[in-house]
């Protein structure tokens, strides 16, 4: 486990001196997580749906991390601190995957899980020396599990609630698409509370949450009327108000170019060479 903890992390070590000679060049760092971060650290506001780029997308984005980056940028006039935050998530990563495991008797495999995963060459080229939320979004989720499972099945406290309605909170805000697991997590957290105070560990859970990740998806319903107005969302009867994009782009199914000599000699074999 150690030997494997010292080889992935130093993998993620050396992109961030890299970075530090040269700058984060991870697409979404530079794209929208960082120009977010610089204009609420110009404007002082975290209000209104500025637009990001061309697109309309991204501006309805979560962007809790955008504002961690933000003080960064306050405190030190610069985005140096923006290089180191997810190495501090790696750890906490770490942290959380061993506190699981400790709960079953197996902390050093569940380590060794994880940093398999994170030493997966996606992983390490998107997360590391960069501005990235697929890392803080994991070790959030980990550590709504592992204050979870601190207490014996089924006598879950509301003191614990809402810690990990928060952790649940914050991940969500990191990225939208954590909702579904954050979602599952706290079914968890009200199925492991007394029967007695399942609804109610259930409310704690999901006000905590709302609480610490609520906001970007309350400020989207007042804007447009729809917590994800970036999907088409209509369940039943009930149809949400969907934003398209403005680049209008159409997708074409991989099929469907592949025997087009061009795409060939333009875009894949060149992309096969690089990479």
């Amino acid at each position: 486990m150690i030997a494997t903890v010292l080889i992935v992390f130093g993998s993620w070590t050396t992109r961030t001196v890299g970075a530090l000679r040269s700058g984060m060049t991870s697409i979404d760092t530079l794209w929208y997580h960082l120009p977010a971060a610089v204009r609420f650290a110009q404007d002082g506001r975290l209000t209104g749906v500025p637009p990001q780029d061309a697109d309309s997308i991204t501006a309805f984005y979560p962007l809790t991390s955008s504002v961690f980056h933000a003080v960064g940028l306050l405190l030190f006039d610069s985005d140096l601190i923006s290089v180191f935050v997810n190495l501090g998530w790696f750890a906490v990563v770490l942290l959380c995957a061993a506190q699981i495991g400790a709960r079953f008797g197996v902390g050093p495999s569940a380590v060794l899980a994880v940093t398999i995963l994170l030493g997966a060459p996606a992983f390490v080229e998107t997360q590391s020396a960069g501005a990235l939320t697929d890392v803080s979004g994991m070790a959030l989720l980990l550590m709504a599990v592992a204050i979870m499972l601190g207490a014996p099945w089924g006598q879950l406290t509301l003191g614990r609630a809402v810690p990990v309605g928060l952790a649940l909170g914050l991940a969500t805000g990191m990225k939208f698409s954590f909702l579904f697991p954050a979602g599952a997590i706290a079914l968890g957290s009200a199925l492991s509370a007394p029967k007695c105070r399942r609804p109610l560990t259930a409310a704690v859970t999901a006000g905590a949450a709302l609480v610490s990740g609520g906001y970007w998806f309350l400020r989207n319903i007042r804007a447009t009327g729809s917590p994800l107005p970036t999907l088409a969302l209509d369940i039943g009867p009930v149809r949400l108000p969907h934003v398209p994009s403005t680049l209008g782009l159409p997708l074409q199914a991989p099929i469907e170019v592949m025997d087009l000599g061009e795409t060939w000699w333009e875009y894949l074999l060149p992309g096969l060479r690089d990479a």
